[in-house]
């Protein structure tokens, strides 16, 4: 999708085809290595150059479009002079202060997908996936405990557990077994 100039810039979906390019172009390269030596002819790296071309073309106008969004206001003598006099550096009014800014921003716009990407990850996990052991403790539980039981125990404090609960000893690294053994000694309760 090639966006005109004057087009809204949305970081979102900016950071999206970044990403997307560079996986794009990671998946390629990892094609390429994949492939014997002696396989390789002048085709299948016709067809390889072709997929990298497509990649770097789509990734730099990804990068092209988040980094269109800045721009570079225009200061007289006299407000540069008042700016550094209070104590802003004169490198802030130089081009490469400008080519920073925009570095920036397709950094953050990297980020902010990357960061969005576990977020959605994370939503599709379940506390057995998080929390190491948590389903080897729930399977010791003795029966006759409901679920509300079972959260209460996994949240109060044990002895055994240096005084934390089940679920806290396992998520700080605790020992899986300790925690499985405060669990089966409930198997005296009703």
């Amino acid at each position: 999708m090639i966006q005109r100039p004057d087009d809204p810039v949305d970081p979102a979906d900016a950071a999206r085809r970044i990403g997307d390019a560079a996986r794009e172009l990671c998946s390629v390269l990892d094609d390429l290595d994949s492939v014997p030596e002696n396989q390789k002819d002048a085709p299948s790296q016709l067809a390889a150059t072709w997929a990298l071309a497509v990649g770097v073309r789509e990734l730099l106008d990804a990068i092209d479009t988040v980094s269109r969004g800045v721009i570079a206001p225009e200061f007289t003598e006299q407000e540069k002079a008042f700016a550094i006099e209070a104590g802003i550096s004169a490198d802030t009014f130089t081009g490469e202060s400008l080519r920073r800014a925009q570095d920036w921003l397709v950094w953050s716009a990297v980020r902010e997908d990357t960061v969005r990407r576990h977020l959605e990850r994370l939503g599709e996990m379940t506390a057995f996936d998080i929390v190491p052991g948590l389903q080897d403790v729930v399977a010791a539980f003795p029966s006759g405990f409901d679920d509300l039981d079972r959260f209460e125990i996994l949240r109060t404090p044990s002895e055994a557990l240096d005084g934390l609960s089940p679920l806290r000893w396992l998520i700080v690294g605790g020992d899986i077994a300790s925690a499985v053994a405060v669990v089966e000694d409930l198997g005296w309760l009703p």
